[in-house]
């Protein structure tokens, strides 16, 4: 629920008037007559007695805030109590200036204003202009009765009196200014085109009379000439004619769409198309007529239309109407009114309300339909039918939905229910483009664009004015009495319009509220109660509500009084949240505005704050803040601290104070708040100590101190651990040492670091260790020169159990400074049963004696470790019996001889095993593969029942067939590859050389071929490409060479040796390049 800020402007009955003050706070500024003051005042404690008189109410200069939480209700004050207190959004000031002396005599009626000036109407048929200070411009009487309407486009304004006539003037030419006159019809209201005077086209204005509305547009040559866009039974210029609508309550023009309402609703109507595009039925009580309770519209953009009406508001936005849909056709089998119309894309659920002309046309009553079929004007019989129906509020595309409450699920619509689902509040059917467009037409036009309700709600309260400021409704509300309607509950008002008990005619004051717009809903995000004068005599009919092109004021009119509300600035804002003591949030504006507002700063709003939490013994906060309030300040410091000392605090103070080297503030300061420290929290004193350099407090005089209390309280770990850190700062480390070890304090690691105390670990060692080893240990490791093993190791020789903690940090850390006590380690494991961590290490080192560690592995009974060693030894049998007769592990022994492979270790194997029949299958399996199936099944013994002996002997033979089979696959595979390659080799060793005229003797670089060829002798080709001649190769000793004929053959004996040649070019590239 948003919290509320409900503000009342009071006018008391008279000036000397007394106000209890028990409960409540008055802050008075000055008087009106100099300056507008904010008077917040508790109204559950307002005289009962207060003089009412409307005279004294008119005079009353005094513009007040009432918070709507202090109620006369004792529930309701216990519930606002619990709210936090929001900022009001708004200011609110009277204008004054010369309209003080305007409403002696005379009362408003009506108001517009632009960023220039102000125009209001009044009850004598003067019309005022002033600007936004008050201040009169001009003053005038154009109707001798009272003015009902203005309006204002640029430098032009018109006004519409009850005498029936409608002045249009301008403020600095008199080109288009006009007296018209209406002889038959009351004027309503007034309403210029926002361009009006800027062209020809433009320069118009529309008049909302008893009879319709009429437009008047600049003729061309002079004058003005008129048109009716609606009258009395309803119909319009350019759409189709419907039901009757009454006279014309208000209107709003923007660009090139017009909108205004009658007794039946609002209707939305393009001035260039000439078309109405959407009729906004009314949907609330008719019993509020429209009269007391007229129409609100108001346009925030050319797209978003507001309407607020009696005690409903409706959000509409304009949007273009999708392609394809501009044309729709009607048929008479699915419903003679209705027709078969489908609006594509479109949701047929009720997430947003579409308001059309064409629609709405569609809309009619199965009880008219054979009567009114061809009709453009439904019968009287057939309205009232539909007006007692009730059924919905708006229909659109092929369906219609219920008012004023919103269905979840829209119901389709279907020849079956299309009759009652006829909204009661319809108030014509219009086609488009300017021809009638009856129901049982085949097809009708739709207007371009179409009227989409984003948010239709009803309210506890009446609307007497809406805008809109940035996304939130403003709206000037009245109350709703008891004897007018039941008061029903909004969401931040939970008392209605019981909760001013005390004044019988508090209900009557006006309302200016925030609201947040949902779709079917509301949120009241503040509420501003205004006392402006005379409220008891005025109705809603009597306040009007203008905003400001620019949405930065709002003026609320009442017939005695004018109040402008503006959006708070940062110095209202700053203002606002020191009264109410929002020191926090003020500092966070300054910040946000750069460090100053007006006359306040930072500083001077911090010293607010920091006083109001001493004054309030909110010691903790004002610690907290006090660093970033008071900075470098040295006296505010000092002030402080003593503002603390005195309300014996300082403990709370001392996490704030400032610190550093050299110390920002007196070492007394600091003494002071120390020795306050030392008697009332000495948990506090050691972590100042510790926290505070030596630098900020005197450590001789603080040591004497503290020694006297060590006196009194030998024991008192705090004053112990407080006197070792001023011994620190003293360089006196032995005593600082013995005293944390006395208390065994682990602050003593805290002080070797900060001070490299790290060679004394050798004459703390035990104590050190029992403290804190893995502490110890890391300190050790990290300084391994200042703290060598050499010290360490005959210091905790004496306690086994620190020292192998010491070793395997030591061995983890430093491996080679542990060489020389890997014997000691392997003692120490075995003794702390580290079994796994021995082994592992047993495997990793080898600088330990093995006999030593043999025996202490024996003397554990850790076979593992024994078997492992064993090996390592050399001593592989006694290794193998140990795990055959010790372990009985067949499959560790196994292992064991695969490990070293030995013929002799498988033979001992086999012999141990071999009578057991269960190690048979193991062993033709594993061992089989290393001595052979065969070999073991030779050894078992005659008459031994084996299990499963069949199938290892089946697995031995099949696998011996794949070996057989693989061998001969092999050979095959060989002997192919051996005729390949022969072949291969003879192919080479036939082929032909091509020897080419043009080839050159690498020899003797002539043509091997040329016309000395018959005195060359032959030639030789090598493979490689190169041909020689023959006498280029015989002389060469280095490419020939002699094959020796075999002794064997008897034919190679007789011949001659064959000379074998090399290429002389292929033997140098090998030379070089190898």
């Amino acid at each position: 629920m948003a919290s509320k800020v409900d503000s009342v402007m009071n006018s008391p009955s008279h000036p000397n008037e007394e106000t209890n003050t028990s409960n409540k706070n008055t802050i008075n500024e000055t008087n009106i007559s100099n300056r507008n003051s904010i008077n917040c005042t508790n109204t559950s404690n307002r005289n009962p007695n207060d003089k009412t008189n409307t005279e004294q109410g008119e005079e009353e200069n005094d513009l007040s805030l009432q918070s709507q939480g202090n109620s006369s209700s004792e529930e309701y004050s216990t519930d606002s109590e619990e709210e936090e207190e929001e900022e009001p959004r708004l200011k609110y000031e009277r204008v004054r200036g010369d309209l003080p002396l305007l409403l002696e005599r005379d009362s408003l009626t009506s108001i517009v204003s632009n960023d220039k000036m102000i125009v209001l109407g009044t009850m004598g048929g003067a019309v005022v202009i002033l600007d936004h200070l008050g201040y009169k411009i001009r003053y005038q009487r154009p109707h001798i009765n009272r003015v009902l309407s203005v309006a204002m486009a640029g430098d032009y304004w018109a006004s519409g009196g009850k005498d029936k006539k409608v002045v249009v003037q301008g403020m600095l030419t008199t080109e288009h200014n006009t007296v018209i006159t209406l002889d038959a019809n009351a004027v309503q209201c007034v309403i210029l085109d926002p361009n009006f005077g800027q062209s020809r086209s433009t320069t118009r204005f529309a008049v909302g009379h008893s009879g319709g509305v009429a437009l008047y547009e600049k003729a061309r040559f002079s004058g003005y000439r008129g048109q009716a866009l609606s009258d009395s039974v309803g119909g319009s210029v350019g759409a189709s004619v419907g039901v009757r609508g009454g006279a014309v309550r208000g209107g709003a023009w923007i660009g090139n769409v017009l909108a205004w309402a009658t007794d039946t609703g609002v209707r939305v109507y393009h001035m260039t198309l000439r078309t109405t595009i959407a009729l906004l039925p009314r949907d609330h009580s008719a019993a509020l007529d429209s009269v007391q309770f007229p129409p609100q519209l108001r346009w925030q953009s050319e797209e978003r239309l507001l309407v607020g009406w009696a005690d409903s508001v409706k959000v509409c936005c304009i949007k273009p109407r999708p392609q394809g849909q501009t044309s729709r056709r009607s048929s008479r089998a699915s419903s003679p009114m209705f027709g078969s119309i489908s609006r594509q894309g479109e949701s047929p659920h009720v997430s947003k309300l579409l308001c059309s002309v064409a629609d709405a046309g569609s809309l009619g009553s199965a009880n008219s339909v054979s009567s009114s079929h061809k009709e453009a004007v439904f019968s009287p019989s057939t309205l009232e039918s539909i007006r007692r129906n009730q059924t919905s509020s708006v229909a659109s595309g092929s369906w219609a939905v219920r008012s004023p409450a919103f269905p979840t699920v829209a119901q389709p619509n279907t020849p079956e229910t299309s009759s009652s689902y006829v909204s009661s509040s319809i108030i014509g059917v219009t086609g488009g483009y300017g021809r009638i467009t009856p129901p049982s037409a085949n097809t009708f036009d739709l207007p371009p664009l179409y009227v989409e309700i984003e948010s239709m709600f009803t309210t506890p309260f009446y609307i007497c004015g809406i805008g809109m400021l940035d996304d939130l409704i403003i709206a000037l509300t009245y109350s709703k009495t008891p004897t007018l309607e039941s008061s029903r509950a909004s969401p931040t008002d939970t008392k209605g319009p019981q909760q001013f008990t005390d004044d019988p005619f508090e209900w009557r004051r006006p309302q200016l509220r925030l609201l947040e717009y949902q779709q079917r809903s509301y949120e009241e995000i503040s509420k501003d109660i205004l006392g402006t004068n005379r409220y008891k005599d005025y109705l809603p009919l009597h306040y009007k509500l203008e905003c400001v092109s620019g949405g930065d004021r709002w003026y609320v009119m009442s017939p005695r009084d004018l109040v402008v509300a503006k959006p708070r600035e940062p110095s209202d804002s700053m203002e606002w949240l020191l009264e109410h003591h929002k020191y926090p949030q003020a500092l966070l504006l300054l910040e946000k505005e750069g460090g100053t507002i007006g006359e306040q700063t930072e500083a001077s709003v911090g010293r607010q704050y920091l006083n109001y939490l001493l004054e309030c013994d909110m010691f903790e906060e004002a610690a907290k803040v006090s660093r970033r309030i008071i900075g470098n300040n040295v006296g505010e410091w000092q002030e402080l601290v003593r503002a603390f000392s005195a309300a014996k605090k300082l403990k709370v103070l001392r996490d704030h104070l400032p610190h550093g080297s050299p110390p920002p503030l007196p070492v007394a300061t600091y003494n002071e708040v120390l020795m306050d420290l030392l008697e009332n929290d000495k948990e506090g004193l050691v972590a100042a100590l510790q926290k505070w350099p030596s630098c900020c407090y005197d450590v001789n005089w603080l040591v004497g101190a503290v020694l006297q209390r060590v006196a009194t309280q030998n024991w008192n770990v705090h004053l112990l651990q407080s006197l070792a850190h001023l011994y620190s700062h003293q360089q006196r480390h032995d005593k600082a040492l013995a005293i944390y070890i006395k208390l065994e304090h682990k602050d003593i690691f805290g002080l070797i670091k900060k001070h490299g105390l790290y060679s004394s670990i050798g004459s703390y060692a035990v104590h050190l260790m029992t403290l804190d080893w893995q502490l110890t240990t890391q300190l050790c490791m990290d300084h391994i020169g200042d703290v060598p093993p050499t010290v360490m190791i005959p210091a905790l020789n004496s306690h086994r159990n620190l020292l192998y903690k010491y070793l395997s940090a030591l061995y983890a850390k430093h491996k080679d400074m542990c060489k020389p006590y890997h014997d000691d380690l392997v003692q120490l494991m075995a003794d702390h049963q580290q079994s796994e961590k021995l082994l592992q290490f047993l495997k990793e080192s080898n600088n330990y004696n093995l006999s030593k560690a043999l025996q202490v592995c024996k003397d554990r009974g850790l076979l593992h470790h024994t078997v492992y060693l064993l090996n390592r030894t050399g001593n592989t049998q006694d290794a193998l019996s140990l795990v055959l007769l010790e372990a009985k592990d067949l499959k560790w022994a196994i292992e064991l001889c695969k490990d070293h492979d030995d013929r002799h270790l498988w033979d001992t194997l086999i012999d141990h095993t071999i009578s057991f029949s269960d190690n048979i299958r193991p062993l033709l399996e594993e061992a089989g593969k290393f001595v052979g199936e065969v070999e073991i099944l030779r050894k078992i013994p005659l008459g031994l029942e084996i299990p499963g002996l069949m199938e290892s002997i089946h697995k031995i033979m099949e696998d011996t067939r794949k070996k057989l089979a693989l061998h001969s696959g092999c050979e095959r595979l060989f002997k192919r590859d051996i005729v390949r390659l022969n072949e291969r080799r003879r192919r080479l060793a036939t082929q032909a050389i091509n020897v080419e005229e043009e080839t050159l003797c690498p020899q003797c670089e002539r043509t091997v071929l040329g016309g000395q060829k018959d005195n060359m002798g032959g030639l030789i080709a090598f493979k490689c490409g190169h041909v020689f001649h023959d006498s280029c190769l015989t002389g060469n000793v280095d490419v020939q060479s002699t094959v020796q004929p075999s002794l064997t053959s008897k034919k190679r004996e007789r011949t001659k040796p064959l000379p074998t040649r090399v290429c002389a070019v292929c033997l140098l590239k090998n030379k070089l390049f190898g």
